[in-house]
């Protein structure tokens, strides 16, 4: 259990530094395509008060596009910090897929044991949990200090 434990800190750990690369080389297309969907929204919203309607969709749409773009970046920054669980879990597999953990005999799965997989979310989530409010904590006490 303490392999499992220590492996799920590792992965957000991984995932932590893994999103913040990702975010610092698509700060700036990041940036650009969300200020570009605002642009685009305050020119639709003005072509929608002069009763422009071509202008309004035409606009409309390039704010939309800008926004898709926006929304993807936002999904791959996500993905950069999921996966190194999938590989763990993927090496948890092919380690231990044999090896179920043993329960007490009063539980109602005793027979079977459960799978170092369970174990390994539970710890995951619980550093995820964990690793977030110990970033909060520290933002609000060393970084708001003047």
């Amino acid at each position: 259990m303490l392999g499992a434990a220590i492996l799920a800190v590792e992965c957000v750990f991984a995932g932590r530094l893994s999103l913040f690369l990702i975010q610092w080389a698509n700060s700036r297309i990041g940036r650009n395509y969300e200020q570009e969907s605002a642009h685009r929204q305050g020119l639709s919203l003005q072509a929608l008060a002069e009763n422009n309607k071509p202008a309004y969709l035409a606009q409309n749409q390039m704010a939309q596009e800008a926004y898709g773009k926006s929304l993807a970046l936002a999904v791959g920054r996500l993905s950069a910090s999921l996966w190194p669980v999938f590989m763990a879990l993927a090496w948890l597999n092919l380690r231990f897929r044999d090896a179920p953990f043993p329960l007490p005999d009063w539980l109602p799965l005793a027979q079977t044991g459960i799978s170092c997989i369970f174990i390994f979310m539970l710890f995951y989530i619980l550093a995820r949990f964990a690793f977030g409010r110990l970033e909060g904590w520290s933002r609000r006490h060393f970084m708001n200090k003047n």
